[in-house]
């Protein structure tokens, strides 16, 4: 594997457009079903009030989904020699002397690579990225940064093998 050069890995178009499908239909139901409560009487069952948030949550939803559809383009992984840009969680690119580790976690049968990112060098990354790390220590997940490997054109397996193999060519040497 040839760790020179730089590798760009596109989004998958697929799933999002099924997200964003999902979104719009429940959006229309919960609006229908608001329409039909107001032209009778004021909402009386947890479904009608179940309508009323859902109108207005799944179109910010899918408002939401669209616009990180639009914004990730085509390319959402950078691999290079400098480093790795995951253009879901930032636009800043993380380098390989801030990542301590690569490893898998594994939730409900999805497979996820999990950055182990160096605890003093965190405040050098972006605001983006930290706010990533933080999210993770408040969940009990384990430390670092999460790449989805679920909605890209390439198999988890091939996406690990690249940032393993990136990681090992210029990232921290391991300590023994």
């Amino acid at each position: 594997m040839d760790t020179l050069e730089t590798i760009n890995i596109k989004s998958s178009f697929s799933r999002p457009l099924q997200h964003i499908a999902m979104c719009i239909m429940l959006s229309v139901c919960s609006i229908g079903m608001v329409i039909s409560e107001l032209l009778q009487s004021e909402p009386e069952d947890l479904i009608d009030y179940i309508a009323w948030v859902g109108s207005f949550v799944f179109p910010l939803l899918a408002l939401r989904l669209i616009w990180r559809l639009v914004k990730t383009g085509s390319e959402a992984i950078t691999i290079s020699p400098e480093g790795l840009r995951d253009r879901r969680l930032a636009n800043e690119t993380i380098p390989w002397k801030n990542i301590n580790d690569v490893a898998t976690w594994n939730e409900n049968r999805e497979q996820t690579i999990v950055l182990g990112i160096d605890p003093h060098q965190v405040d050098q990354l972006g605001r983006g990225i930290k706010a990533k790390i933080i999210a993770t220590s408040i969940f009990k997940m384990p430390k670092g940064l999460y790449i989805d490997g679920r909605v890209l054109t390439t198999d988890f397996d091939r996406l690990f093998a690249l940032v393993a193999a990136y990681h090992r060519r210029y990232g921290k040497p391991k300590t023994i």
